[in-house]
């Protein structure tokens, strides 16, 4: 994969810059309302669903996988930016398998079948934040235990979940991405790109359209919109050195090929979450096996998931201290 390109010149902007340093839009959650039956979760669902609309590919469309009988645990899968559900349909179907119920929530403004978008800036981090509240009301009535999994920005989502709610028994952070590696301060980063003009940036800038892919996903990505998901990130770690997570357990995993992700600021929050006693685990992805940014979605070129997802399904099954 190539290596993501933002574009924010911090010289430009100077001392404005500097001013907006440490005024980040404060992130609220509404308040929790979890679900308190299957019947009601479904319910729910379904409106979530009506927001597939036409433009939505098929595949890519909020899925759940239910059991004929009512099962122990439901798994959410939370997706990764500018992917859709659909990078999880070897896993999920893996999961389903082995007994458990399997929520793919579509994250706003993804999905559709036409993969340059020019509306990702309008993903802030409140909308995110009200979308983590809503899937986890719904994924707390759909069995008596509920796992979070969330792949690079999906991580920061599955972060918020095991912060701020107590119905997670079992978060997996798979590659979140609270840093990149071409941002040289993400602080400065998350003030400035969502005030900046947006821009779409191609993944690859030389192939563009003719980029090799999963032709579910996206071709690039808005800049704006990353700001308001480093924001997110910040937000996180922000709540996480007040107080401890309340999930149940914690398993951050980390890549240390990782192309695109620095990996130190995930395992900061790891750290201040031990601190608080909370349990949690880290768990690497062997070096040797070279494992790009993407390795969640098996149409990736590259994908390796014979090697990922038996790490990632020990990690779902463990709750480890």
């Amino acid at each position: 994969m190539r290596k993501l390109w933002i574009g924010a010149s911090v010289g430009v902007m100077g001392a404005a810059a500097y001013g907006l340093l440490w005024r980040l839009p404060r992130v609220t959650a509404p308040p929790p309302q979890p679900a308190a039956s299957p019947a009601e979760a479904l319910a729910r669902l379904q409106k979530l669903q009506a927001q597939d609309g036409p433009e939505i590919n098929p595949l890519c469309r909020t899925q759940l996988l239910a059991q004929a009988a009512p099962a122990r645990r439901v798994v959410m899968l939370y997706h990764g930016y500018t992917n859709c559900p659909h990078q999880y349909h070897q896993l999920a179907a893996r999961l389903h398998a082995a007994g458990d119920v399997v929520l793919m929530p579509r994250l706003p403004l993804h999905g559709a079948t036409n993969r340059v978008p020019r509306d990702l800036h309008r993903l802030t981090a409140q909308r995110v934040v009200d979308f983590v509240q809503a899937t986890v009301d719904i994924a707390a009535g759909l069995a008596p235990e509920l796992a979070v999994l969330g792949f690079s920005f999906g991580g920061v989502l599955a972060a918020w979940a095991a912060q701020h709610r107590p119905e997670v028994q079992r978060a997996v952070l798979v590659s979140p991405a609270f840093d990149l590696q071409p941002v040289p301060n993400r602080r400065l980063y998350a003030a400035l790109l969502p005030r900046l003009p947006d821009q779409f940036v191609w993944w690859d800038p030389a192939l563009k359209e003719e980029a090799a892919g999963p032709s579910h996903a996206y071709l690039g990505f808005s800049r704006r919109g990353v700001g308001h998901l480093l924001r997110l990130g910040l937000a996180v770690e922000q709540a996480a050195r007040r107080r401890a997570p309340a999930a149940g357990s914690i398993c951050l995993i980390v890549n240390p090929s990782d192309e695109l992700l620095d990996n130190r600021a995930a395992l900061a929050l790891a750290a201040r979450w031990k601190r608080h006693r909370a349990k949690v685990e880290v768990r690497r992805f062997a070096a040797e096996d070279q494992l790009m940014h993407d390795l969640m979605d098996p149409l990736q070129p590259l994908q390796q998931v014979d090697k990922v997802y038996p790490l990632v399904e020990q990690a779902l099954a463990t709750a480890g201290g």
